[in-house]
């Protein structure tokens, strides 16, 4: 009768600890999607836009051209520190957010261990001391 209890409870926190391990997997594994999908969209259209106002600049007339160049390089300056400053921004938060909820996680299966742990030392005890 221990031995079973005792296999039984074995085998739940052998399950608990995969489906934390694959719950811990997973949330990285959305975080790292979403900072690569955030970097993409906020980077790749500054460039793009910054090459396109490059190109009216040199369709554009000579006398005019010096005035809009120098005017779209610094907006496109601009628009990058502040694409640069969303990313960096979304990334701490998305690691903070990330850091929390693996250290729930880490929390969470410490105490089923433990409570597991004194389930089994419990049922061994009332297996040799009460049983003979």
């Amino acid at each position: 009768m221990v031995v079973v209890v005792v296999v039984i409870v074995v085998v739940v926190v052998v399950v608990v600890v995969v489906v934390v391990v694959i719950v811990v997997v997973v949330v990285i594994v959305v975080v790292v999607v979403v900072i690569v999908v955030v970097v993409v969209e906020v980077v790749v259209p500054s460039s793009s836009s910054s090459r396109r106002r490059r190109r009216r600049s040199s369709s554009s007339s000579s006398s005019n051209s010096s005035t809009f160049s120098s005017s779209s390089s610094s907006s496109s300056c601009s628009t990058f520190s502040s694409n640069v400053v969303v990313v960096v921004v979304v990334v701490v938060v998305v690691v903070v957010v990330v850091v929390e909820v693996v250290e729930v996680v880490v929390v969470v299966l410490v105490v089923v261990v433990l409570v597991v742990l004194l389930v089994v030392v419990g049922v061994v005890l009332v297996g040799v001391v009460v049983v003979p």
